[in-house]
C-alpha cells in the first residue's frame, strides 16, 4: 500500500534514492529534489533550497539528521530546524558522486557511503562551525569594457539607456578553492526588490528599465542561513532622450501651438465661410423683407381707410339734428364696415406676430371637440358682407359628421379665412364660392372653390411658400397660405390646391379624425376650492374674481399717472395704496395688508427692481405678486426684472383694459396657489430636502414643524406660534392668509385633524385618546371639527378606512 501510494505523489519526478529514519519517514531524493512522505497521513512535502536540485545518496541517524549527496557535494539537513549545512573546505570534503544504493539508519559514531571516488566515512559530530568571508566589487563591465577594478560600492554611476550587456564581478577575499559558494544578488528598483542566487560569481543584467538601482550581494554560511548582505554598486540607467521632461515639455508646446493654430486657423475659415453665406443669405432675402413689409404696410392702409371713412361721415351726421329710418340703416351698415375692417386689421397683426413664434414650445394647440358643419357656417357669416358687395353666392355642401371633430377652432379660423379671403379677391363679380367637406382616408377635408383664373402653370407647393406672391396685381402679403400651412401641419394634416376642370381653382386642407388626447396639451382653468376662497365659477367657464375683497399698492413717481391709475382701479378693489418711490412703498408694504404691487421701474430713491427684490426676498413679503410697468420693453430689461422676481412685465404704453385683465390673473393664479399649498402643506409627513423650495413654502414647512412638535400640547396657540417663528400677530396671520387663505386656528385645526386621520387609520387607540394626542381638549368639539372637514364622523371614517 505503502509503495502504491509512493508511486502515485511521485508522478513525473525519477526517483534516485530513498531513506527510512527511525519515526518512519520516508526521505525521498529525485531528480527535482528532496521530498518527504509521511505514510500514515499520506503526506507528501517538497523540502525547498535552491543549493541543489538532483539527489544521488541520502543516509538518516537517530539524532534527525540527514546525509545528503547531490551535484557532486555533500550536505546535512536538520529535520528538526529544516536548516541545511554544506561540508566541504574546512571539513576536508573532496567532490565525489555518492551512490544511490539505500542505506539504512546509522546509529554508530560514523556514517559510510560509497562513490565513484572511494568510500566516504563521515563523523556524525562534525562540528558544524559558522564562516564569514568578504565579498567586494572586483569590476564592471560595460558593453565588454572594464570600467575598473577592486571597485567599493560606489555610487552615481550611470548607464547609457541602450546598452547591450552590463555585468557585475564579485571577489571572495578568502575564498576556498575546495568549496563552491551559493550567492544571493539583491537588485533594488522603485521600491521592489529582485532576488538572484547564483553559483555565479559574475551577475549579468539584461537591458532595464530607466531609474536609480541598487545592487547588494549575500552567501550562503556553512550552518545553513544567508550572511548579511554586502552593497556592491549603485547606478543610474539614463532615460532616452525622448524621455526627458525638458524635451518632452518642448514637444508638448509646440503640440499646443500646431492645434492652437490649426483650430484658429479652422475657426477663421469656417466664419469666414459662415460670413460669406449669410451675405447671400441676406442679399437674397432682403428683397423679400422690403416687400413684404410694404404689403403689410398697404394690407394695414387699407381696413384703415375702411375706418376712417365711416367714422367721419358718421361724424357729419351725428351733427344733424335728425336722422331717419333709412339713415340709420345706412348708420348700421358703415358701422358693420368699420367692426369689419378693425377685425380684419386685428387679424392680420395676429397673424404677423404669431410668425415669430411658430416653432416655439409654447405655440400648442388647444384640441376640443367640434361641430364641423356649425364651425364652417360661423366663419363664413364674418364674410357676408363682402360677398353681398360682390354680388356674389356661397354654396355649402357639407356632409354630415356623425361626431363632433376635434381641432383648435382658432387656429382652423385663420386657414378658412385665408382660403376665403383668397377666393373673394380672385373671384370676379357676381361668382360663386363653393365650400365643401369631404370624408377620405381617415380625415376630413375642407374644400374652398371659386371662380378665378386658376393657378395656370404654378406648381400647388409653391403656393405655399413663405413670402410668395404670384404674378397676380391683386396684393397681399405672401404670408397668408404659408402660415395656413404651418398650422394644418401641427394638427397633423395636409392644404394643398388644385385647378378647377370649368375654371378657377379649388384650396383645400385635410384634418385627421382621430386625434388622441395626449398630441396637445389641454389648458384648461383649474376649478377653484370651495371653502374660504373669494372665487365664482361662471356656466361659461370663465372665472370671476370679487375684486373688492383685495388690495393693491401702486407706485409711481409720475403723479399724473398715479392718480389716473388710482382712479381707474379703485372702485373695483377694497383698497388702492399709493406711493411715489421703492422707499415710500416698503413702508406702506409693513403697515398695510397689500395682496398685489404694481410698480414702475425707474423711480427716484429705490427703483422698481430693487423693490421687487426687496418683496421676494422678505419672508412677510414674498407671496404678494409684483407687475412692473415701464418704458424699457427691450429683452435684457424684461430679464432682469423677471430675474428680481418680478410675475409680469407690462410695457408702456399699454391699454388699461388688458392691465386690468393681467391683474385679475394675477390674483387667480394666486387663488390656485393657494389651493395647492393647502393640498401640498396641509399633511403630517415632512417635504423632505429643502433645497427646491421657495421661500413661501419654506415658511409653511417650518410653520407646520412647529405645529406639529407641539400639537398635543394645550400652549399651541397664535400667541405661541408668533413667539417661537418671531412674527407679530398681524403679519402672520396676512402671511398665512394669503398663502393658504386659512386663519391661524383654522390653520392649527386643520393640520390636527390630518393628525387624527393618521391615527385613525394606522393605529388601534380609541377616539378620545386620539382626540386628546392632537390636542382636543373636548371630544364633542373634536368629532364635529373632523365632520365638517371629511364629511364624516371619527368612527365612520376609521370604518371605512379599513374596508377600503
Amino acid at each position: 500500500h505503502t509503495l502504491s501510494v509512493f508511486y502515485r505523489i511521485t508522478d513525473g519526478e525519477q526517483v534516485e534514492v530513498v531513506s527510512r529514519d527511525d519515526q518512519g519517514l520516508f526521505w525521498i531524493g529525485t531528480d527535482h529534489g528532496l521530498r518527504r512522505l509521511d505514510p500514515v497521513t499520506q503526506r507528501y512535502e517538497k523540502i525547498e533550497t535552491n543549493l541543489f536540485k538532483r539527489v544521488s545518496a541520502i543516509q538518516t541517524d537517530h539524532n534527525n539528521q540527514l546525509w545528503i549527496g547531490a551535484q557532486n557535494m555533500l550536505f546535512s539537513y536538520d529535520t528538526r530546524l529544516k536548516t541545511f549545512f554544506i561540508l566541504g573546505g574546512p571539513n576536508d570534503y573532496f567532490p565525489n558522486e555518492l551512490s544511490t544504493i539505500y542505506a539504512p539508519p546509522s546509529y554508530k559514531e560514523y556514517i559510510y557511503l560509497g562513490g565513484i571516488h572511494g568510500l566516504l566515512r563521515i563523523n556524525k559530530k562534525v562540528v558544524q562551525a559558522s564562516d564569514s568571508i568578504e565579498i567586494r566589487l572586483a569590476d564592471i563591465v560595460l558593453d565588454g569594457v572594464s570600467l575598473g577594478k577592486d571597485r567599493q560600492a560606489e555610487t552615481g554611476v550611470q548607464i547609457p539607456w541602450n546598452y547591450k550587456s552590463f555585468q557585475l564581478k564579485i571577489r571572495n577575499a578568502e575564498r576556498d578553492i575546495n568549496r563552491k559558494y551559493i550567492y544571493r544578488y539583491m537588485v533594488n528598483h522603485n521600491h521592489e526588490r529582485i532576488d538572484i542566487e547564483s553559483y555565479d560569481p559574475v551577475l549579468s543584467m539584461p537591458l532595464l528599465a530607466s531609474g536609480n538601482y541598487s545592487v547588494s550581494v549575500s552567501f550562503y554560511t556553512l550552518n545553513g542561513v544567508w550572511s548579511e548582505p554586502v552593497r556592491l554598486l549603485e547606478f543610474d540607467v539614463m532615460p532616452p532622450w525622448y524621455r526627458d521632461a525638458r524635451i518632452r515639455g518642448l514637444l508638448l508646446l509646440i503640440l499646443v501651438a500646431f492645434l492652437y493654430w490649426r483650430i484658429a486657423a479652422m475657426l477663421k475659415k469656417k466664419e469666414a465661410k459662415a460670413q460669406k453665406k449669410m451675405e447671400e443669405v441676406l442679399e437674397s432675402t432682403s428683397q423679400e423683407k422690403v416687400h413684404f413689409l410694404l404689403n403689410v404696410s398697404h394690407e394695414l392702409r387699407t381696413p384703415l381707410t375702411l375706418i376712417y371713412s365711416p367714422l367721419h361721415k358718421l361724424l357729419e351726421k351725428l351733427e344733424q339734428p335728425e336722422m331717419g329710418g333709412d339713415e340709420r340703416k345706412e348708420l348700421r351698415t358703415q358701422l358693420i364696415s368699420v367692426h369689419r375692417a378693425a377685425d380684419r386689421m386685428k387679424s392680420i397683426i395676429n397673424m404677423t406676430l404669431d410668425i415669430s413664434k411658430i416653432d416655439s414650445e409654447e405655440y400648442k394647440l388647444q384640441l376640443m371637440p367640434h361641430a364641423v358643419n356649425e364651425w364652417i357656417y360661423a366663419v363664413a357669416e364674418g364674410f357676408k358682407y363682402e360677398v353681398e358687395d360682390k354680388s356674389m353666392e356661397l354654396d355649402f355642401r357639407l356632409e354630415e359628421l356623425p361626431s363632433p371633430l376635434r381641432f383648435d377652432d382658432r387656429k382652423c379660423e385663420i386657414i378658412l379665412s385665408n382660403l376665403l379671403m383668397n377666393a373673394l379677391k380672385f373671384s370676379p363679380v357676381g361668382g360663386r364660392i363653393a365650400i365643401s367637406t369631404m370624408r377620405h382616408d381617415g380625415y376630413l377635408r375642407i374644400s374652398v372653390a371659386d371662380q378665378g383664373p386658376g393657378l395656370g402653370d404654378i406648381h400647388p407647393e409653391k403656393l405655399f411658400a413663405w413670402f410668395y406672391q404670384g404674378a397676380h396685381t391683386k396684393g397681399g402679403t405672401g404670408v397668408g397660405l404659408a402660415y395656413s400651412k404651418v398650422l394644418v401641419e401641427k394638427h397633423g394634416g395636409t392644404i394643398g390646391a388644385c385647378n378647377n376642370a370649368d375654371g378657377g381653382a379649388t384650396f383645400y386642407f385635410e384634418l385627421p379624425l382621430l386625434v388622441q388626447e395626449d398630441e396637445v396639451e389641454k389648458r384648461i382653468p383649474e376649478v377653484p376650492p370651495f371653502f374660504s376662497s373669494p372665487l365664482s365659477i361662471e356656466t361659461d367657464g370663465h372665472t370671476e374674481l370679487n375684486l373688492a375683497e383685495y388690495s393693491i399698492l401702486i407706485v409711481e413717481d409720475n403723479r399724473e399717472l398715479c392718480e389716473f391709475l388710482e382712479k381707474a382701479l379703485r372702485d373695483d378693489y377694497k383698497a388702492v395704496f399709493t406711493a411715489y418711490d421703492g422707499e415710500q412703498a416698503w413702508e406702506v408694504l409693513s403697515q398695510q395688508a397689500v395682496d398685489l404691487v404694481i410698480s414702475d421701474v425707474m423711480m427716484p430713491h429705490v427703483g422698481g427692481y430693487e423693490l421687487c427684490r426687496r418683496i421676494k426676498s422678505d419672508e412677510l413679503s414674498s407671496h404678494i405678486p409684483v407687475v412692473l410697468l415701464t418704458a424699457l420693453g427691450d429683452t435684457n430689461s424684461m430679464g432682469t426684472g423677471y430675474r428680481m422676481g418680478a410675475d409680469a412685465y407690462v410695457s408702456k404704453p399699454f391699454d388699461m383694459e388688458v392691465l386690468q385683465q393681467m391683474l385679475r390673473s394675477q390674483l387667480w393664479n394666486r387663488e390656485l396657489l393657494k389651493k395647492q399649498y393647502r393640498e401640498k402643506f396641509i399633511r403630517v409627513a415632512p417635504a423632505g430636502s429643502a433645497g427646491g423650495m421657495t421661500p413661501d413654502e419654506l415658511f409653511l414647512e417650518k410653520l407646520n414643524q412647529l405645529i406639529l412638535d407641539n400639537l398635543s400640547s394645550g400652549e399651541l396657540n397664535v400667541t405661541f406660534l408668533t413667539q417661537e417663528m418671531g412674527i407679530s400677530r398681524t403679519p402672520l396671520y396676512a402671511k398665512l392668509k394669503a398663502l393658504t387663505n386659512l386663519g391661524v386656528n383654522d390653520y392649527i385645526n386643520r393640520m390636527r385633524i390630518e393628525k387624527s386621520v393618521e391615527l385613525l387609520l394606522h393605529s388601534s387607540l380609541p377616539i378620545s385618546e386620539i382626540s386628546e394626542r392632537v390636542g382636543f381638549e373636548y371630544h364633542r368639539y373634536f368629532s364635529t371639527l373632523f365632520k365638517q372637514v371629511k364629511g364624516m364622523s371619527p368612527r365612520q371614517f376609521r370604518q371605512e378606512g379599513k374596508i377600503s
